[in-house]
């Protein structure tokens, strides 16, 4: 098959971008990395009449840490974002994550802000995303504002972007000093997309306990979720193979995760529970005390 007509604008600034947006609001989709887009576009299960593609868009590229927050912007290739130095030392699980997204042409095209903007619910950077309390940058004509990822999705490629708006950062807090990742995912083949999987962020106490705790998953709901009730239970504990099980299964209980195709929902459930508690004590150094 292929896409249906459309028209396409190539703008060379975010302000000549929001123009063409504004203008075009009623049917218009923005074009980063085209990974995703352009299959729904073949699919027809997208048509719109105005592509405003970014791709010679200035100053939309950027991978920076100010003011202790770690900036990408939304034209950042997930294969940069994966491989630059200021990712490793701010946000090590977003460069471990995107190590799962698709093959290595897939991340050489895909872009960061391509991906958050999609909100594909088996997405490794929407679920890093909401694990790390990153925050989404939206501009439209004659200004922006900037939300919360846990309040900019809605559900499976819904968001709360308007037409208008477009994204063009991501940000995300440098996380504090000792703190230590994992993400575990599982697929039906090796850079398929993920039927279940798990981003961790914890930071140890120096007790040896849970100073600080955040855990999402992909394949819990219709959207990555972030498992609060996980958190809770092992915020200011020590991270035991039997307490973080149950603190997992007991979390997890109260989930839906969808039966499709792919799995039922009770075995979504059970790999994820394993995937869980293998992460978090990855995340906390005592995978060896498990196993």
């Amino acid at each position: 098959m292929k896409p249906p007509p459309f028209r396409h604008l190539a703008p060379r600034s975010i302000e000549e971008a929001c123009d063409m947006l504004a203008e075009h609001a009623d049917s218009v989709r923005v074009l980063a990395g085209g990974q995703s887009l352009m299959a729904l576009l073949v699919m027809r299960m997208a048509r719109p009449a105005v592509l405003v593609d970014l791709n010679r868009c200035a100053g939309l590229d950027d991978i920076a840490v100010e003011g202790g927050v770690l900036r990408l912007g939304a034209m950042a290739r997930q294969i940069a974002v994966q491989r630059a130095p200021a990712v490793a030392q701010a946000a090590p699980l977003l460069a471990e994550a995107l190590h799962w997204a698709g093959p290595r042409a897939v991340r050489n095209r895909g872009t960061i802000g391509g991906s958050i903007a999609h909100a594909d619910p088996s997405s490794e950077a929407c679920c890093v995303a909401l694990c790390l309390d990153a925050r989404v940058v939206l501009a439209r004509r004659g200004g922006s504002r900037e939300m919360a990822a846990r309040d900019f999705f809605r559900d499976a490629l819904v968001t709360a972007a308007e037409p208008e708006e477009m994204v063009t950062e991501i940000r995300i807090p440098v996380l504090p000093p000792g703190t230590r990742c994992a993400f575990e995912e599982v697929g039906v083949r090796q850079a398929d997309l993920a039927m279940a999987g798990i981003a961790v962020a914890l930071t140890p106490a120096p007790d040896g306990g849970i100073a600080a705790l955040r855990v999402a998953a992909i394949g819990a709901g219709g959207l990555p979720l972030r498992l609060d009730a996980v958190e809770g239970a092992l915020r200011g504990r020590r991270a035991e193979p039997g307490l973080v099980r149950d603190a997992v299964r007991a979390a997890l209980a109260e989930c839906e995760p969808p039966s499709d195709l792919v799995a039922s929902a009770a075995h979504r459930r059970a790999v994820l529970e394993g995937l869980a508690e293998r992460a978090i004590l990855r995340a906390a150094g005592a995978e060896r005390a498990a196993a």
